[in-house]
């Protein structure tokens, strides 16, 4: 669960956007939801309850503005009003929808899934990139058939050692240590993989691997080289004791332990955090402060290390004072040791902000909007507010971009 640095944030915004002035994909007007009342639905919650044969009612609006509140639909003789917030996903007479937060309204409004996943396509074409769309149950199963193979394939190629293999929800694992700590270590990747779901407001059961994720555990350094160059075709590893590998068809983490303990899921960890931003959604790639402030804070959500993070925003918060300015950090393509701190708490700042906004903006950069337009869209925030804000709860008042 994610645990949130001890500091309250709340952003000065420019006020609520009107229903003319949102720009989001898909976006159904009010004569578009008028039309689907009536209509034969499937509702999937966040708490992973899916309820069907039901018939939608209405779409209750607030009544301060075009934001919808509750939705209501008809199961049986009962007419239950649910808040709209507590819905994920819904399938009205046979298409998607889904309803989307609006922080700087207070409301949300409903989206129509299949225009807004023909936006999202058609703002990256020609970028050379491609969307993930969610595997169906089959397209999972064959996948992991496929990835199994993979480990199959290293079992013959790294004997006479013998290997265990262990299958969670998530993942699939492969080492030489015993059995039962093969299935303790996929049962914590599974935990792991939950967290992170919940960061990003999906169902804890969401898979965004396309199949599983894999992992393999070496407690020699010989074998870890071995199936690097072996099975991996990665004769150039050089010193590391940690890689992760992915493509279209796989994410694999191996890495070389001595003792398979609790540091282990903590090294995994660090390989998941990029695997998750990487795989979910799209290729398309986050701006460099956000995809290594994301990770290092989806490490800590795993992890918790206050005293770590306190030194952390002390020192920040001193070269802040310092230089008055976030250092270019949010044009930035590397990033030095001090902008890396600088980075997390930066995302740290709008996931407290909003945990439903920050996963919206992150969804929003992996379809291809900029991140100053999706920072707009979800906290109704320029770049300049965004620094001035942070500035503030880092006791740094006037702080630029």
């Amino acid at each position: 669960m994610f645990r949130p640095i001890a500091f309250v944030l709340a952003f000065v915004f420019v006020g609520a956007a009107s229903a003319a002035e949102l720009q989001f994909d898909g976006l159904v007007d009010d004569t578009g939801r008028q039309l689907l009342i009536g209509k034969p639905a499937v509702i999937q919650f966040i708490s992973g309850t899916v309820v069907g044969d039901v018939e939608v009612v209405g779409f209750i609006k607030d009544p301060r503005s075009d934001a919808i509140r509750f939705f209501q639909y008809q199961d049986g003789k009962r007419k239950p009003r649910m808040k709209a917030t507590d819905v994920y996903r819904l399938l009205i007479d046979g298409r998607p929808y889904s309803f989307r937060y609006h922080r700087p309204s207070g409301g949300v409004h409903l989206i129509d899934l299949g225009k807004a996943q023909a936006d999202a396509e058609a703002r990256i074409t020609g970028s050379n990139k491609t969307l993930r769309d969610p595997q169906t149950d089959d397209e999972i199963r064959e996948a992991v058939g496929d990835q199994i193979v993979i480990f199959n394939d290293a079992r013959k190629a790294l004997a006479p050692v013998n290997l265990s293999f262990a299958e969670s929800d998530f993942c699939l694992l492969l080492t030489d240590f015993p059995q039962q700590a093969a299935e303790q270590v996929a049962e914590q990747v599974d935990v792991m993989c939950q967290q992170m779901n919940s960061v990003f407001g999906l169902p804890k059961s969401a898979n965004i691997w396309q199949g599983k994720m894999m992992v393999a555990v070496f407690s020699q350094r010989e074998l870890f080289g071995k199936f690097e160059s072996d099975v991996l075709d990665n004769p150039n590893f050089g010193t590391s004791t940690t890689i992760y590998h992915h493509n279209r068809q796989r994410f694999l983490v191996a890495t070389y332990r001595e003792k398979l303990d609790a540091s282990v899921a903590s090294t995994i960890s660090w390989s998941m955090a990029a695997g998750y931003i990487d795989r979910y959604r799209s290729d398309v790639k986050l701006p460099r402060w956000v995809h290594s402030g994301l990770q290092d804070m989806l490490h800590r959500v795993m992890f918790p290390d206050p005293k770590r993070d306190a030194a952390a925003r002390n020192t920040a918060a001193t070269r802040l004072r310092r230089t008055g300015s976030l250092l270019g950090i949010l044009q930035a393509t590397e990033l030095d040791d001090e902008r890396e701190v600088l980075a997390k708490l930066l995302v740290i700042h709008l996931v407290e902000a909003d945990p439903k906004a920050f996963s919206q903006f992150f969804e929003d950069l992996k379809l291809g909007h900029k991140w100053d337009a999706a920072l707009k869209a979800n906290y109704g925030a320029t770049p300049e507010a965004f620094a001035a804000d942070f500035g503030r709860r880092m006791g740094v008042p006037n702080l630029t971009p």
